[in-house]
């Protein structure tokens, strides 16, 4: 149980800096003005806080592999499709602003699906409160759907948006006061 515990402090801290990163990114850095020295630090932090959805990915990694086999691929091999789209959307962002929007978009939808499947595996193995992972599930396709929003000649509806920061903010301040919980006995080879 150590382990979960100690798993359950990083994932949080982990969740709470991608969450601060990406609002600097987004409402400070891409706000300011745009100079190259505020793009390149947009670029960097961009690129570090979708490292640590991979990092939330490798830390859960082994606990999950106890109970399935398909869901921690799953959620690393979709972490790692997010950090590289956000790596072509940082391209973007030194190139173009239509690209730009695009990309940032695409990164976040699949950044969106990455936690969807990382609250499947919190829900279906009980890591953590159900009621917690039921929550997760709900914000997911609600940012997935806003964000798809754009692609269909659309705005983003940015208060679809609040559920999934609302949900980050309460999964990673319980993992980080009470970690994970005893899972139940694996039931996927």
């Amino acid at each position: 149980m150590a382990r979960e515990n100690r798993a359950g402090r990083i994932i949080g801290i982990l969740i709470i800096l991608q969450m601060v990163g990406s609002g600097v990114v987004n409402f400070v850095l891409l706000k300011a003005s745009p100079d190259s020295r505020h793009i390149g630090q947009a670029v960097l932090l961009g690129l570090l806080t979708t490292s640590m959805l991979v990092g939330v990915a490798i830390t859960v990694f082994p606990i999950l592999w106890q109970h399935s086999r398909a869901l921690p691929l799953w959620l690393l091999s979709l972490a790692v499709v997010s950090l590289a789209v956000t790596a072509v959307e940082n391209i973007g962002l030194l190139s173009s602003a239509t690209f730009r929007d695009s990309a940032h978009y695409m990164a976040k939808i699949f950044d969106g699906a990455t936690n969807f499947v990382f609250y499947v595996a919190l829900y279906r193995f009980t890591l953590v409160p159900r009621a917690l992972a039921i929550f997760g599930l709900i914000a997911c396709p609600l940012l997935i759907g806003s964000l798809a929003l754009p692609f269909f000649g659309r705005d983003v509806v940015f208060p679809m948006l609040a559920p999934m920061g609302l949900s980050q903010l309460i999964l990673a301040i319980w993992l980080i006061v009470k970690g994970f919980r005893e899972a139940s006995p694996p039931t996927e080879q």
